[in-house]
Formats: structure tokens, C-alpha cells, sequence
């Protein structure tokens, strides 16, 4: 199968093949970590990334204070949530606001 006919599969059953950019996925990482603790292998299988990169993103959120880590996983600090509401607020196309 070549790379063209995966393309055409890809964008035909919706799927994005573009790379995200890292405040795509700080975005994500602050969201997931919001409500509830997240244990660093979730994070990494839930922003679908490897546990390498899970945990630069992670270590640099925490060094930013932006996370911390708790007993039972990663959460965001009042920064981090103030810091997702902003990137998830660029993120919106302005006709929706």
C-alpha cells in the first residue's frame, strides 16, 4: 500500500495525520489532568505520545507549576487551569464566540 493510498484512507475516515505543536499538547495534558488524578502511563496513552516524551511534557508542567504530582497521580494547580481556559479559548474559531 503506498503512502498516497494511506492518505486518501486516512482523510476518508476522518482521521488527522497532521502534527500537533506542543501547546496542543500542553492544552491536552492540562484537560486531561483537570478534574480527576492521572496516573503518568494514562497521560502518555491518552495524548498518545511515548512515556519518554509523557514525561518531559509532565516534568516540565510540574517545574512551571502548572501540575503537581499527588499521591495517586498528576493534577493541575490553579495555574494550569487558568493557563488551559486561555489555550482553549485561542483555540476556538472566532466565529464561534
Amino acid at each position: 500500500m503506498n503512502l498516497q493510498k494511506i492518505w486518501h484512507t486516512a482523510s476518508y475516515i476522518g482521521m488527522r495525520m497532521a502534527r500537533r505543536d506542543k501547546l496542543d499538547i500542553i492544552s491536552d495534558l492540562l484537560s486531561l489532568c483537570k478534574d480527576k488524578e492521572m496516573k503518568k502511563t494514562r497521560i502518555a496513552y491518552a495524548l498518545n505520545l511515548n512515556f519518554q516524551k509523557a514525561s518531559e511534557y509532565l516534568d516540565w508542567s510540574v517545574s512551571h507549576d502548572l501540575v503537581h504530582e499527588e499521591k495517586n497521580g498528576y493534577k493541575t494547580t490553579p495555574a494550569g487551569d487558568a493557563l488551559q481556559a486561555n489555550l482553549e479559548g485561542l483555540s476556538q474559531d472566532p466565529a464561534e464566540k
